[in-house]
């Protein structure tokens, strides 16, 4: 798959974190990771953090935004009903990422494939791959950074990074409600 730009959201009623991947052919996948998911991926999350930094220091990581380099944003939503209706088929299920595959790729980028393992089944069910060049990869380690500050999951990377922009979301009515001024009465 030919990643245009990578998602990512907390979704606080699933309690997993939604990984959109979108190519440049409008096509859309979406992965959910679990906490689980995550802390079995923390150690080469923060190898691959390492590895970044010291290739930013080098000069060898690209800082402008090139072609290549993917759109990053992060978002905190209750429900993931904001996905437009022409890239990802509505009764389309995201995939519940259960194995990770990670291999070297040509040019300093890595091949991802995510599995979707059923109990007692050998074989995955479905998969999604995905080549991730290196400002791709930086963007990934960005976004999953500060998706996890957003989920408060106790997970952190240690990563001098540039922090992730956080995406300007609609307050919940709550939140709008809890914010409002108060009424000023003329007595």
């Amino acid at each position: 798959m030919d990643i245009h730009q990578l998602q990512a959201s907390y979704q606080a009623d699933q309690d997993r974190i939604l990984l959109r991947l979108s190519g440049h052919n409008g096509i859309e996948q979406r992965v959910w990771l679990t906490r689980r998911m995550l802390k079995g991926m923390m150690v080469h999350l923060q190898r691959l953090a390492d590895h970044l930094n010291a290739q930013r220091e080098d000069g060898t990581l690209g800082s402008g935004r090139g072609e290549s380099e993917a759109a990053v944003s992060v978002e905190s939503r209750g429900d993931p009903s904001g996905v437009e209706a022409d890239s990802v088929h509505p009764k389309s299920v995201p995939l519940l990422a259960t194995a990770l595959h990670v291999s070297p790729g040509e040019d300093h980028s890595l091949d991802v494939r995510f599995d979707e393992v059923h109990d007692g089944d050998s074989q995955a069910t479905r998969s999604i791959e995905a080549t991730l060049g290196p400002e791709l990869l930086a963007g990934l380690v960005q976004l999953i950074d500060a998706v996890l500050r957003i989920a408060d999951w106790d997970l952190h990377l240690r990563t001098a990074l540039p922090d992730a922009q956080l995406a300007d979301t609609q307050p919940s009515p709550l939140d709008a409600f809890a914010d409002a001024p108060r009424p000023k009465y003329l007595n």
